[in-house]
């Protein structure tokens, strides 16, 4: 389920608050990001992740697809970069693409294993429903979403095979899951 294990004010913001609003620190210096720094903030988890891949929500937030060694995570902003939400997927699953479909639902899904996985979650981080995908033969190696149109979703990798040679992969999904 969507778990929440710290609130906004446990999380790290980067101070920007000494800038003079035009981009100077107290001591004359500049900062990198200048005055167009909206938010900055690092997501206290309990594990080591890596971000995969981060997406601008249709309400000026943000999902934030990661991976563990052992499981997946979704983080949920709002349009402050506070985390609204953020779902762990354990057993295996990684997480490396999100989109938000126009309905508010989100398509996610990464690597399991030698295949791929894809999974309908409502705006609440609900299942809707799950697929794997694997191959006759060959490890899935990449995912992304290639495209989303009203006949389904493309799915796009990179497909290795036994003697390391790689290959372009692509499946399509219907929005219903078949």
């Amino acid at each position: 389920p969507a778990q929440t294990f710290f609130t906004s004010q446990d999380e790290f913001p980067f101070d920007v608050a000494s800038s003079d609003g035009a981009g100077r620190n107290a001591a004359g210096g500049t900062r990198e990001a200048g005055s167009a720094l909206r938010w900055s903030r690092a997501y206290r988890t309990q594990a080591f992740y890596n971000a995969a891949e981060a997406i601008v929500a249709a309400d000026g937030g943000a999902f934030i697809a990661a991976t563990s060694t052992a499981e997946g995570l979704l983080v949920r902003t709002d349009f402050q970069g506070n985390r609204v939400w953020q779902r762990r997927f354990t057993g295996g699953y990684s997480v490396s693409a999100v989109k938000e479909l126009p309905d508010g639902t989100l398509l996610v899904g990464g690597i399991r294993g030698a295949g791929l996985w894809v999974a309908r979650l409502s705006a609440d981080a609900d299942v809707i429903w799950a697929r794997t995908l694997t191959p006759d033969e060959g490890l899935i190696n990449s995912l992304h979403f290639a495209g989303l149109s009203g006949n389904g979703l493309t799915l796009g990798g990179t497909l290795t095979e036994n003697n390391n040679e790689f290959s372009p992969y692509a499946a399509s999904i219907l929005p219903n899951g078949t």
